[in-house]
Parts: structure tokens; C-alpha cells; sequence
């Protein structure tokens, strides 16, 4: 739409989440928007003419990085909720391809600035560091061949933190960025493949540099445009450079913050304060485009600017909007017309003054004609008020997919007790704290402290079935619960005793009495399996037993001695159950080694055999259909796989910080939590899927149950127990 000398943007898409970037695919819009801690980022695909957009993947993280190759589109994910942080997980990198999407590269921390070219995919990152650590990024540029395996290192095509490596862009066969060089804001280039590189621009920095700076580039075959400013300057400077002479012309002076920058031909653009620019090369003349101050990313075809704005309701929002370039300046004013061409009238209450001219197509508050204002769930689309992005038709009105709890995300879709933030459900507490849950259809039981009660899944009322004197842990079968009650010592200190609880809290029978320092209990083939001490504090390694479930006799005690080197000084860590196999997850921390062991309840005579050995501190395991997985401790943890029966070990995602608790359901998808001292971050691996996605925060700091029922899911920390509608 054109006001008189000023065209305003062309909103083609709303969608939820903040803005991430954006790119030119032949004919079409590519675009990204980052995860928050309630609601997923997406990759979608958009006309150019607007419509709805496509989504392409779904389950990104914070501040997603794109480019196009010659056959997918690659997609840079931090795979970390609201900021890329260097002491959190690592993310990886994506190829999307139509429906399919493949794991490139494992175990990225903030990569950003892709750049496929001759064989091989460059980007920029960073440096992991600890909590502990300082947060000063330490960036490099990364070099992978195309075809790398997923876990293969990248090479190091250039490191140097004197330097300074921002804002990546490739210029024929070279790089170029913005850095440091000493005190000295600047610009360097260097070969693609690596090499040593060279000063293309630099501004003096003076006594203190951080009066000094270079804050966007752009490059073309013979130029180069960047806004820059010096300490003895005030204010920011758009200057032109010739790449063969170097010669500079200082275009005009900018006020505020520069986000983006570009050019073409007769114009440069930019983005400053949220609004859009062009200046006129040939005249020097100057206008702002856009003046709604929501603008961040830009991109440009011959006809168009195209860019991503960030807008707020409930939670953030991207809209994707276009405005036309304006025409080379020839007379006084900026390429437009005060006259009003069809689509375009001219709609004023000012009978005294000239109307601006509108396109009452696309305008909702003149749809059609001048009189007409569509509603506010509303836009204009061919002359006719409709539903507005990202609202839609639900029934008979229009309804915010992002926002509506009845129908979040799509129609039908109800978020329960949870609100719709961004088109996902937010997880809802209903519960106080839990050290154990478990569940059946209609009743989620947990163990708080002394108690063992149960939580209604409809009312979410809560009674109390039982009262011991430490419930440490629980698991249920089709009949009963199974509580491990504890005294609160360790070791021989610790005695413990199994119970069998009716469901309803009307029978609790003391099953196994005096063991010593029972815990992580399961069911299985008709018994009841725990771990135990061996004796003492001190006394290692931990007892597998396994006995009837109606308490009338203990069936075996295992203990893992000699079936592997160091055996004897590793940890119980988890256990998993198929059928009437089990096994037994143990590991090290000392040694970050560890080991899988299975066991036959149905043999003739039940023992423990080695399934494999591991190089890594184990967490947790689960297992579904054939194969077992298994997260790692640790800044650099992993997700493992391997088949049930043993075999090759499969790395699926690396970088993992602290990787822990780790369930599956019955489509065969995984569930784990990982992350920092900022809390935990929910990963799914689909079935058949190449790489995780991430769904939300698990609410907690602290290892945490994750339990599964239809599309709803239930974490149960000490942090309360929350139910999210995945």
C-alpha cells in the first residue's frame, strides 16, 4: 500500500514465534522463526505473493541460521530454547529436502553464517564453555566436505579470538567479516578454503575501542557497503568502497542501531530502529520506507525488500511483509505518484486535503471500499474481509491459533489447564514436587516425601494413598503399586523395605523388608526387580534382585563381578524392561565409562550377561522396538543406540550438556532431557527421523519423570508436576 510518497509494508504472513531469518529460494520466501521455552521454531516455505505458508521442519531451537544449497535448504539449530547459550546442549545442523531432513553435522554450539560452496559446507561458531566459564565467545569458522558423516570434526579453516570473527558472508571464492584487528574495528577477507587474512577495512579505534565500530557490510562484485563509526565521530556513517581501488565515499550519516544492510544498482537499504531506508546512489537522497519499527531481517529481489518483523500479543510474533522498491529519483519527489491507480483510491475524512491512496484489496481498514474496517481477528484479502494470519476459520468465527486455548496450534486442538503460547501448549502445574511417578489411564501416582498419592487426571484432585517413611521410589503393574520405602541413610544405614499398595490406598502389604538402601524398582515377567547395596556404604557393586511379586520368596541376587573390567566399582544407574528381558544400565563417573547388561527372566536359570561395554558416563536408558537408547552425562554427552540383542553402537545426537532422563512411547519415538543450570529442555527423536527436535522446557533443574498419555505429557520433579498437550 502507498501513502503518497511512502509505500507502507505488505504483511503476507503472521506466524508465531519471534523472527529468525530469512532468505530468497527462486520464487519463493524461506524463513525461520526461533524457539522460546513453551513453543518450537519452525522453517517455512512462503510465496513470495503471501498465502499460507508451508511449514518445512518443526522443533527448532532458539535463533535458527539458514541458507539455500542446490537441493535442500540448511538449517543451523541450537536445539537451546530463547538464546543460543555456549554453556548449554549443543545443536546441530539440518539439510531439508521436501519431507525429507538429514543430519549434517552433530554437536554445534551457536552455528550461524552457513555457506555451501565447492563441495563443502563453511559456517561460523563458537567456542563451547561451561556455566563456570567465562561467556565471552571465542568464535571460529568451520569447514565440513559434503557427505561428512554427522559425527566426523569438522576442519578449522581459521581461529584466532584477537580477531574476532562476526557476520560471515562469502564473496566469490573468499570470506569476509567483521572482527577486530588490535583496537581497530574492521573488515577482513580470506580464502575460503582457509588461509591467512588480509585488512580490507579498518577504523582507527583509538584509546578506547569501544567507542569504535562496524556494525554491517554488504558486498557486491565491486563494492562494498558498511556502517561504521569512529571514537572522534558521533553518530553512524553509511560509506561506499570500492573493492579495486579502495576508494570510500561517505553516503550519508544514520541515527540509531543498524540491523541489516543491503544494495543494489541505484539504492542501499537498511534497517535501523525497526524501520526501512533507501537511499538513492545516484542523488544521495534519502527516505524511510517503512515506519512501524518492527523490522530485523531484510532480503531483496529486483522488485521487492522483503522482511521479517517481530510484533507482540500474548507472546511474540513474525509477520512477513514486503514493500516495493522505490523508482531512481528523476524529479522532486521519491519515485512515486501522489495519483491514485486502480487497485489504489484515495480514502481521507479530510475533505480539505489530498487522500492517501490505498489498495483497498489488501487494506483491513478500508476493505473494498473506503467505509469498510474488518474486525480485529480479520484481514483483507481481493476486497473481502477473511480470517487474518494466524487466525483461521474454527467452527464459525475466527480464532488466534496462536493464542486460542481450544484450539491451539490448529482447530480442535485444547491445551487443557495449560494456555496456548505461540501456537503450542504450555505445560500447566498440577501437582506438587515428586521424586517418583508413574501412571495408568485415568491416574498419575506419585511419591512426595513421606507420601505416595494419587492425582486424577480429569479433576486433577488428589488423595493420599499412603504414608512410609521415605518413598524413594515407585512402579505399578495391571494390579498394584510397588513403593520402595526408605529410612533416609545410605548404604546398610539405609534399610529399606518393598511394599505392594493397592491402587485405591485401601491395602498396603510389606512385600521384602531390611534391604539394604533399595531403589530404582521395576516390574517385569511377573517379578519385582530392584537394586540394592551390597552390604555396605562401602561395598560395591550394586545387587540386581529380582523376586515374586507376592512376596514369597527372593528369586536372585545379581551382582555384575567379572563380566567386564570394573565391574566392580560401577554405579546402578537405570533400569529398562521388554517383555521379560531387562536391562541393567551401570556406569562410572570417575572413569566416564559404563556398561549394559541383560538379563532373561524367562531363562532356566536367570543370570546377567554383557550386552556392551561403554566409553561414556551413562544416565539413563529405554527401550522400544529392538533397540535400546541411552543418554550420557557430562558437557559433551550424546544419544546412543544400539539393538536390543547387541551390536553397533549409533551416535544420534552429540554435544548433549548433562543429557539425562530418557523414556520412549509406543510409536517408537524417544523422549529426553538435557541442558543447563537454566533448566531443562525437552528433545524428541521421531521414528525414522534424522535428527531431534526440541517441545519445550521440562520446568526444572533436576532429573525428572516423563510420562506419556495419548498427546499429553507429564513431568514430575522437584520443581511440581506439569501436563503439556504435545
Amino acid at each position: 500500500m502507498c501513502v503518497e510518497e511512502r509505500c507502507q509494508p505488505e504483511t503476507l504472513a503472521v506466524v508465531p514465534n519471534p523472527p529468525s531469518e530469512i532468505t530468497l529460494d527462486g520464487g519463493d520466501l524461506v524463513f525461520a522463526t526461533g524457539g522460546v521455552a513453551t513453543s518450537s521454531g519452525v522453517l517455512y516455505r512462503l510465496a513470495k505473493t503471501g498465502g499460507a505458508p508451508q511449514v518445512l521442519y518443526r522443533g527448532l531451537g532458539a535463533q535458527p541460521a539458514l541458507a539455500v544449497a542446490s537441493q535442500a535448504i540448511l538449517v543451523a539449530d541450537s536445539g537451546l530454547p530463547d538464546a543460543c547459550r555456549l554453556s548449554g546442549s549443543a545443536g546441530a545442523i539440518l539439510s531439508v529436502s521436501g519431507d525429507a531432513t538429514t543430519l549434517v553435522s552433530m554437536g554445534r554450539h551457536c552455528a550461524r553464517s552457513l555457506i555451501p560452496f565447492d563441495g563443502a559446507l563453511t559456517w561460523l561458531e563458537d567456542e563451547p564453555t561451561t556455566f563456570f566459564e567465562s561467556d565471552d565467545p571465542l568464535p571460529w569458522i568451520a569447514r565440513l566436505p559434503d557427505g561428512a558423516a554427522p559425527d566426523a570434526p569438522p576442519a578449522v579453516v581459521y581461529s584466532d579470538p584477537q580477531f574476532g570473527t562476526l557476520d560471515l558472508i562469502p564473496y566469490g571464492s573468499t570470506l569476509m567479516w567483521r572482527g577486530f584487528s588490535g583496537n581497530d574495528p574492521a573488515l577482513f577477507q580470506m580464502p575460503i578454503a582457509g588461509g591467512t587474512p588480509h585488512v580490507v577495512v579498518s577504523i582507527p579505534g583509538g584509546a578506547n575501542p569501544f567507542l569504535t565500530g562496524l556494525l554491517m557490510f554488504a558486498a557486491n562484485e565491486t563494492q562494498l557497503v558498511y556502517v561504521g563509526h569512529s571514537a572522534m565521530e558521533f553518530g553512524n556513517h553509511v560509506v561506499l568502497r570500492s573493492l579495486a581501488t579502495g576508494a570510500e565515499t561517505t553516503l550519508a550519516d544514520v541515527d540509531g542501531e543498524v540491523q541489516q544492510i543491503a544494495f543494489d544498482a541505484s539504492f542501499v537499504y537498511w534497517i535501523a530502529g525497526g524501520n526501512v531506508w533507501a537511499l538513492d546512489l545516484a542523488s544521495r537522497k534519502r527516505a524511510q520506507l517503512t515506519d512501524d519499527g518492527t523490522g530485523l531481517h531484510l532480503v531483496q529481489d529486483d522488485r521487492y525488500l522483503y522482511t521479517l518483523q517481530r510484533s507482540t500479543r500474548a507472546m511474540p510474533q513474525t509477520n512477513v511483509s514486503r514493500v516495493r522498491k522505490p523508482a531512481p529519483i528523476a524529479q522532486d519527489l521519491f519515485g512515486f505518484s501522489r495519483e491514485c491507480v486502480a487497485p489504489l483510491m484515495q480514502c481521507s475524512t479530510d475533505p480539505f486535503s489530498i487522500g492517501p491512496c490505498v489498495d483497498v484489496t489488501q487494506d483491513p481498514n478500508h476493505c473494498g471500499n473506503c467505509m469498510t474496517a474488518c474486525g480485529r481477528a480479520e484481514s483483507c484479502t481481493s476486497g473481502v474481509c477473511t480470517c487474518a494470519a494466524p487466525s483461521m476459520v474454527c467452527g464459525t468465527g475466527c480464532v488466534d491459533l496462536a493464542s486460542d486455548g481450544a484450539n491451539c496450534g490448529h482447530c480442535g486442538r485444547s491445551c487443557g489447564a495449560g494456555a496456548c503460547r505461540g501456537g503450542d501448549c504450555t505445560p500447566a502445574q498440577i501437582g506438587e514436587f515428586a521424586q517418583a511417578a508413574a501412571q495408568d489411564a485415568g491416574v498419575l501416582y506419585y511419591a512426595v516425601g513421606k507420601a505416595v498419592k494419587r492425582l486424577d487426571k480429569q479433576s486433577f484432585g488428589v488423595t493420599t494413598l499412603g504414608q512410609f517413611a521415605y518413598a524413594r521410589d515407585l512402579t505399578i503393574d495391571a494390579a498394584r503399586l510397588y513403593v520402595v520405602e526408605t529410612s533416609g541413610g545410605v548404604g546398610s544405614t539405609n534399610p529399606g523395605t518393598i511394599h505392594a499398595v493397592a491402587r485405591d490406598g485401601s491395602v498396603a502389604t510389606p512385600l521384602y523388608r531390611n534391604r539394604p538402601n533399595p531403589r530404582q524398582i521395576a516390574v517385569a515377567n511377573g517379578e519385582v526387580l530392584w537394586v540394592e547395596d551390597a552390604g555396605d556404604v562401602t561395598s560395591f557393586p550394586s545387587t540386581l534382585v529380582h523376586a515374586a511379586v507376592n512376596g514369597s520368596a527372593i528369586l536372585g541376587s545379581l551382582r555384575p563381578t567379572g563380566l567386564y573390567p570394573g565391574a566392580e566399582d560401577d554405579e546402578s544407574r537405570d533400569i529398562a524392561v521388554d517383555g521379560s528381558v531387562v536391562y541393567w544400565l551401570l556406569g562410572d563417573g570417575n572413569q566416564r565409562s559404563g556398561a549394559i547388561l541383560r538379563l532373561d527372566l524367562n531363562a532356566a536359570a536367570p543370570s546377567l550377561a554383557l550386552l556392551t561395554t561403554l566409553d561414556r558416563d551413562p544416565a539413563a536408558l529405554t527401550i522400544v522396538n529392538g533397540k535400546l537408547y541411552v543418554t550420557t552425562r557430562g558437557s559433551d554427552g550424546v544419544l546412543l543406540s544400539l539393538p536390543a540383542m547387541g551390536g553397533a553402537t549409533s551416535v544420534l545426537a552429540a554435544g548433549l550438556f548433562d543429557a539425562g532422563t530418557i523414556e520412549s512411547t509406543t510409536d517408537g519415538s524417544v523422549y529426553w532431557l538435557d541442558g543447563d543450570f537454566d533448566g531443562r529442555i525437552i528433545h524428541q527423536l521421531a521414528p525414522g527421523a534424522a535428527t531431534s527436535r526440541t517441545i519445550g522446557s521440562a520446568n526444572t533443574q533436576d532429573a525428572a519423570t516423563l510420562l506419556f498419555d495419548g498427546d499429553r505429557l507429564y513431568t514430575a520433579s522437584s520443581n511440581g508436576i506439569f501436563v503439556m498437550t504435545r
